[in-house]
């Protein structure tokens, strides 16, 4: 074989070779930018808010004070208590359980030797409705979006072997856990609706570009030092700093995948691979470097190329979105300088948790005397320490407001509502306890629905069979000890019917006892009931 035809085979050879060898492999980038908003507030004096919860206390009484207020958030204002142009007014009413059941289906199977083999499956279901809205207004009125989350959701559990496993999952959704997610998932809606339509939040976005993976190509090892030029430049990419210094940098690697598309023109399906490889990373850079026209200008020449023409019509939308986007906020660049503050002092206060006008005073408890250092037992156990306000401890009724520390050690309102508490142990050594009941004023007041609800009171008189509380120092509450409510005997009931209803407690074989009240011995006042449960003790 001469020299020549060495060469000539040599050559063809390798054209095969490369030819065999256009692997692709994603190679990712991160960038950073700040996320522009689609309704922008142009002029940055006007870029703060305020917060108001008028949310119904049965539904928050849970939370902390101020919670809902200290949650929201707006990425790229200033958080005021008042006189902002935005205004943010909450008024979330209630979760209501319309069904709670927990639904059994007899299953069957028959193997090849006609062997039946049954069993039950259980499925749990939680259907309730929620109310309320948020009304986002500004205060020229050119911002009027209202959120409403008032709607019918439910709840299925997956299917259990047990009607047990369902049954907790049934429990576990109670009108109480409902209402502290509905809060909470209320709050993450409306903070990702503000950031979308007003807000400059810090984002960051993983791309990849098409680097070859084909050892033996003569293109290999140029195209992967040219994505390390790409990957470092991006690497110091900051959100809020401008790209020039970066577009500098990335330059040699743009003009890189550039010169593969001159070089390889061939319309087989190897070369059209490589040039493809080379628009999209030349499309995605510039995109990420807000150079929308050329990253449109990239996307039509994908399309041009065959290869792959829906990544360039994806290029292509995102560009024309990203134009319009700059548009509307008037500027050429997602990386801007944005500053976010919060000046509402929302868990500052002062005389017992309520905000001072003019000025914000830090409240301690340790320094007033109407509070005291207590502890908070839970239902679930746990023991709460914090200061209470003795000196209103007689005004309790559905929660409690305790002064405790948060992590920073800074102290803090928290508020527990009067089913999340047994026991209440004050430091001057008295006692509140929790019992449901339907308090006398529960009939005008449309947010207990006229149910019975838990409520702190006074343990007066207690025994085996009976007890006697007192709420809020003018009501008084009969309770039979292994009973799931209690009953006021200042309740429209209780006034009209005293005789019957106090009766209807005991048993038919108190005969002596049924007498006294039938000759009207007891009254309704402490001394006469307290007489009355140590009679019926009595009571065989």
């Amino acid at each position: 074989m001469t020299q020549k035809l060495f060469t000539i085979v040599f050559l063809f050879l390798s054209v095969i070779a490369i030819a065999q060898s256009t692997d692709l492999d994603k190679n990712y980038v991160e960038a950073k930018f700040v996320k522009l908003p689609s309704k922008p507030i142009l002029n940055d004096a006007d870029r703060t808010f305020s917060v108001a919860s008028l949310n119904s206390e049965v539904l928050t009484q849970s939370f902390s004070q101020y919670y809902f207020e200290s949650e929201i958030h707006i990425n790229g204002f200033t958080k005021l208590n008042a006189d902002a142009y935005i205004y943010i007014e909450s008024k979330l009413i209630d979760v209501n359980i319309i069904n709670s059941e927990v639904i059994s289906e007899a299953k069957s199977s028959t193997d090849k030797d006609g062997k039946v083999t049954r069993w039950t499956e259980y499925e749990a279901q939680v259907q309730y409705r929620t109310q309320g809205e948020v009304i986002v207004s500004s205060v020229d009125g050119s911002i009027n979006e209202v959120f409403n989350f008032t709607k019918e959701r439910g709840k299925t559990s997956k299917t259990k072997k047990s009607y047990k496993e369902a049954d907790n999952f049934r429990k576990k959704n109670n009108v109480r856990a409902l209402r502290t997610e509905f809060v909470k998932n209320v709050i993450d809606n409306v903070n990702l609706r503000l950031e979308n339509l007003f807000g400059y939040a810090e984002k960051k976005s993983k791309f990849h570009l098409w680097i070859l993976d084909s050892k033996k190509h003569p293109e290999n090892e140029s195209h992967k030092a040219n994505f390390t030029i790409v990957k470092n430049a991006f690497d110091s990419m900051n959100s809020y700093e401008s790209v020039d210094n970066i577009k500098k940098e990335v330059q040699p690697a743009l003009d890189y995948f550039n010169s593969i598309i001159a070089k390889y023109p061939e319309d087989n399906r190897k070369s059209k691979k490589l040039r493809y490889a080379s628009l999209y990373n030349i499309g995605w850079i510039n995109y990420y470097l807000d150079n929308v026209e050329a990253s449109k200008e990239y996307a039509d020449k994908i399309i041009e190329n065959g290869n792959s023409k829906s990544d360039g019509k994806t290029l292509g939308d995102r560009s024309n979105f990203l134009k319009e986007l700059f548009a509307t906020n008037e500027t050429d660049t997602r990386h801007l300088q944005i500053i976010t503050e919060d000046k509402s002092n929302y868990y500052q206060s002062g005389n017992d948790g309520q905000q001072v006008q003019g000025s914000v005073v830090e409240f301690n408890p340790e320094e007033d005397s109407d509070y005291s250092f207590s502890f908070a037992i839970t239902a679930s156990g746990d023991t709460i320490p914090g200061y209470v306000n003795i000196a209103n401890i007689n005004k309790l009724s559905n929660s409690v407001k305790l002064y405790v520390k948060d992590l920073q050690g800074k102290v803090v309102p928290r508020v527990l509502a009067a089913y999340e508490v047994d026991l209440l142990l004050l430091g001057n050594g008295e006692k509140r306890y929790t019992i449901p009941f339907k308090e006398a004023t529960d009939a005008i007041n449309s947010s207990t629905l006229g149910r019975a609800s838990n409520k702190f009171v006074k343990r007066i008189y207690t025994s085996e069979k009976i007890n006697l509380y007192e709420h809020k120092s003018n009501e008084l509450v009969i309770m039979k000890t292994k009973a799931k409510k209690g009953f006021s005997t200042s309740s429209a009931g209780w006034l009209m019917s005293f005789r019957k209803k106090l009766d209807n407690l005991i048993e038919d074989s108190c005969v002596d006892l049924k007498e006294r009240i039938k000759e009207k011995d007891f009254a309704n006042n402490t001394e006469s009931l307290i007489a009355f449960m140590k009679a019926y003790n009595e009571c065989e």
